[in-house]
């Protein structure tokens, strides 16, 4: 959860003095606040060492936080009944044990020597990735929580191609993590597609209208239209 929830009751008082962002917490429900002063209200926990992170529904669609409670203590309990156990290496070390913020400087490095597009690497795992995921075990980083990120980048209003291109230099550092232990999962494979980007309609002027429907006009352009000059062949 974010470092500055506090316990607290959800009072109006409460959320108006939050910024975009920013989440207030009682210890079980999380809220969290949107960009056009709403709400949207999720969960976060942890059982077995298994991290679970999602939502539970916007205010403005009319979920309230009784409902939000009520789905938050359904899918607790789900969890707590399939939440796998976080299996160990023969070693004793955990799996999935090193930090995202070491293993994305090693990725860095690599892609340094390696990619022409190394600067916006670095560019977007500074802005994106580590101020989200740097103090995170790679082990604890869910699809959940890479759908979250998606979400924030897209609220930021930044287009999808750019969030691809987020999405896909988090999944190389897993990649690359993965060759020295080929047991790390990788959290991106598990995200579902994002919708095609609406495209733009060109709006016609109310002069451009009147000149496709003007008939005198029509049939001038078809006057000074030029003529072929081709030869005819004989029938």
């Amino acid at each position: 959860m974010a470092g500055n929830n506090k316990p607290t009751r959800f009072t109006n008082q409460e959320k108006n003095a939050l910024r975009t962002g920013q989440e207030i917490t009682d210890g079980e429900i999380v809220w969290r606040k949107l960009s056009d002063g709403s709400g949207v209200w999720r969960y976060d926990f942890t059982v077995n060492g298994h991290r679970y992170k999602g939502t539970l529904g916007r205010e403005k669609h009319g979920v309230t936080l009784s409902q939000a409670r009520s789905e938050y203590q359904r899918i607790y309990a789900q969890a707590t009944l399939e939440a796998p156990i976080v299996k160990t290496r023969t070693s004793g070390s955990p799996l999935g044990n090193e930090r995202f913020e070491t293993a994305a400087q090693s990725f860095l490095k690599w892609s340094e020597a390696h990619h022409s597009d190394y600067t916006h690497n670095k560019s977007r795992m500074e802005k994106h990735l580590l101020p989200r995921f740097s103090e995170r075990t790679l082990g604890s980083i869910t699809a959940g929580d890479v759908e979250d990120l998606r979400v924030a980048v897209l609220e930021a209003e930044l287009s999808r191609s750019t969030v691809k291109c987020i999405v896909s230099l988090m999944s190389n550092v897993f990649e690359y993590a993965r060759q020295s232990d080929p047991s790390i999962q990788n959290p991106t494979r598990g995200l579902r597609k994002l919708r095609p980007e609406p495209k733009k309609i060109e709006v016609f002027t109310d002069e451009q209208i009147q000149r496709l429907l003007d008939p005198k006009i029509n049939e001038a352009a078809r006057v000074e239209a030029p003529i072929s000059t081709g030869h005819l062949g004989r029938s």
